[in-house]
């Protein structure tokens, strides 16, 4: 990966820990802060694990991944919950199995919801935001990137861009847009919380396939 596509990546992080609350790092007294993680990505963030996968993994495994179900149910976490925004739609709610596309599947939050929420003692968020078939350079591209070299793309992807088929930075903003609605009305996404500090604590990102095309891979030589 080069300078530029790191940079660009970095811009995404920034931009992102930019809507974080007024209050970030401050606990108000008596109350409880949440602390704010950011998943998002192309379809490998959506997730495609299936539950009847890991249905098995938890039968032939239960010692490791036992902890995910209780009395033959899927564990729903009171102290991590899930804002999730894709293509198909929103779900909210605890930390359980399905909030990937389609719903009868996985994806890295519930890993990753299940070995943070057990780390800290505050209510855990997390803001996820995933759509399929996405490019970094294309629909996901942030304006600090400026506008897509013609010159770099093939003459049929600019003819797209022109006709407005393609917008550079669509994603980036409908991403922006979900995470900052969410930070401004919490008690919608965490119905515990009450009015204390909220922390933007981590920006995890899982980009999978579209760079590869259209030019864009000669951004990652």
């Amino acid at each position: 990966m080069t300078m530029e596509s790191t940079a660009r990546l970095m811009a995404v992080a920034l931009a992102v820990a930019g809507v974080a609350s007024a209050g970030q790092g401050e606990k108000a007294k008596g109350r409880q802060g949440v602390k704010v993680f950011i998943l998002a990505g192309q379809s490998n963030m959506q997730g495609k694990g299936t539950i009847e996968h890991l249905q098995q993994v938890v039968r032939e495994n239960p010692q490791r991944y036992g902890h995910l179900q209780r009395n033959g149910r899927w564990v729903e976490r009171d102290d991590v919950w899930v804002d999730y925004l894709s293509d198909r739609g929103r779900k909210q709610g605890k930390l359980t199995v399905g909030y990937a596309t389609p719903e009868d599947r996985i994806g890295p939050e519930l890993g990753f919801g299940t070995v943070i929420g057990d780390a800290l003692a505050e209510p855990v968020l997390i803001v996820k935001y995933a759509v399929g078939g996405r490019a970094i350079a294309l629909e996901f591209r942030p304006p600090s990137s400026g506008a897509i070299d013609p010159c770099s793309i093939p003459a049929t992807l600019q003819e797209q861009i022109e006709s407005g088929r393609k917008e550079p930075g669509r994603e980036y903003h409908l991403m922006m847009t979900h995470i900052k609605n969410v930070l401004a009305n919490l008690r919608a996404s965490v119905p515990s919380y009450d009015g204390g500090s909220v922390e933007l604590a981590g920006f995890v990102w899982f980009q999978g396939w579209n760079d590869q095309y259209n030019g864009f891979e000669a951004h990652y030589q």
